[in-house]
């Protein structure tokens, strides 16, 4: 606990309960954060610091905002057309056969309404992939949404230069997308909440000599950069080659790495990301609802990997919560390892939070409350998760979202008592829908009297 700032604060938030995730048991202490210029300047146990305003979390519980590490934002105009299918055919039948027939507005707003339901479940860091980096329309409104919604973002303009016959629609050349995605991080480059990273669509989409220059340039431009890796058993295997060798063997493993699902990883493979530095990102929801499989944790953690928890694709999951994630989380690994011991609801709050920003290279700005890091908070209701005797367990297993309260990205309250404060949810839904049918319309999925995609 520190005294008042010498300097007026801009913010006071008082009357809250400040909970800490990040040692080996979950802390709850009264007192007071003094937020100045976005960051946190001052906690204290003064009641009444002055500011320039005040804003009161009396009955309110102060957690650091959650990271969304790994997510897909402009999918959800796919909602309800997944379900059924596996890994491969989802690929093929819905989102390569859909997302060629998006428009820059039907990006912007399903990137704006992924935001109002991120920022409703207290996520305020998200790690976004575009899948179709090759429209840069379609890039420059998915950040301009972002940047709408004052949502923190870590996004990875994907690329593929060698993908499969069947999904050839955003091949693009190695050379012609890095020095787009240099581009983009030249324009974005003075957003304090917009960080932008090369991202790889697979291992199996990519030549080797591109997936090694993309890795160079996170390298070059320390940021990180995101691949999925493992999803089903079939992606585990490049060319008879377990995936992990064949990036050891490319000189590919690299600590600006973000792997994605990991789910058909082995024990062996697990310590080779440790021993390299890179991290991984846990998509539990998506993987169950694509039957892939469940990721081993306890390998991931045991290893010492840094990992976070993503919502994956909203037409694959189809929830923006990570209340809905560390649940979901929790009951497949306990069932996977019949063991209900398998995980605790503290590992998953600290791999919700500073597991996530730590992932995605920003640690040393969000993920948890402290002085001089970003004021990303969220404040939840207390009476809203009443009875509850362990707040740990309470925050997993009980919270669905609605006890989110307020929270405050980068210092600015982007919703109070509920209400949306940088968008308006209603008409963003209507709008989503008709951005909806008109890309079902364009891309030829008909939507039979079952109500599904044949």
């Amino acid at each position: 606990m520190v005294g008042a700032c010498a300097v007026m604060p801009d913010l006071a938030i008082i009357g809250g309960e400040v909970v800490d995730f990040q040692g080996p048991m979950l802390r709850r202490s009264r007192a007071s954060i003094l937020v100045r210029g976005g960051r946190i300047v001052g906690i204290t146990r003064d009641r009444f610091p002055a500011a320039r305003e005040t804003l009161i979390a009396a009955g309110m519980f102060i957690l650091p905002g959650f990271v969304n590490a790994h997510c897909h934002a402009i999918h959800l105009l796919l909602r309800g057309l997944t379900d059924g299918l596996r890994y491969h055919q989802w690929l093929e039948q819905v989102m390569y056969r859909a997302l060629p027939h998006y428009v820059a507005a039907d990006a912007r707003v399903a990137a704006e309404l992924f935001s109002a339901e991120a920022i409703r479940s207290g996520i305020t860091t998200i790690g976004d992939s575009t899948d179709f980096g090759n429209r840069a329309e379609l890039v420059d409104a998915t950040l301009a949404a972002f940047r709408k919604a004052g949502m923190r973002c870590v996004y990875f303009r994907n690329f593929s230069d060698a993908p499969p016959a069947p999904l050839s629609g955003n091949r693009e050349s190695a050379r012609a997308a890095l020095a787009e995605i240099e581009n983009l991080m030249s324009r974005w480059s003075r957003d304090p909440l917009r960080t932008i990273g090369p991202g790889i669509n697979e291992p199996h989409f990519s030549t080797p000599q591109a997936f090694r220059k993309a890795v160079q340039l996170a390298e070059a431009h320390s940021v990180p950069l995101m691949a999925h890796v493992a999803e089903t058993r079939e992606d585990a295997v490049i060319d008879g080659e377990n995936v992990i060798d064949w990036m050891m063997r490319h000189r590919i493993l690299s600590p600006r790495l973000v792997l994605a699902h990991c789910v058909w990883l082995r024990d062996q493979d697990f310590r080779k990301i440790a021993s390299a530095g890179a991290a991984v990102t846990w998509q539990p929801s998506t993987n169950a609802f694509l039957a892939d499989g469940v990721m081993p944790i306890r390998s991931v953690l045991k290893a010492g990997i840094v990992v976070g928890l993503g919502t994956d694709d909203t037409n694959a999951n189809d929830r923006v919560n990570m209340f809905s994630e560390m649940r979901t989380a929790a009951l497949l690994t306990k069932i996977a390892r019949r063991d209900s011991m398998a995980i605790t609801p503290l590992e998953l709050l600290r791999i919700a939070t500073s597991g996530g920003a730590a992932a995605l290279g920003l640690g040393a700005t969000v993920g948890s409350i402290a002085i001089g890091k970003s004021a990303d908070l969220v404040l939840i209701d207390a009476k809203a998760l009443r009875p509850f005797s362990d707040l740990a367990s309470a925050l997993v297993y009980q919270a669905g979202g609605p006890e989110v309260d307020t929270v405050l990205i980068n210092g600015r309250i982007v919703m109070r008592h509920r209400e949306l404060l940088t968008l308006d949810e209603p008409a963003l839904r209507a709008r989503a829908q008709r951005a909806a049918n008109g890309v079902l319309l364009r891309s030829g999925i008909a939507i039979d009297r079952k109500g599904r995609a044949p």
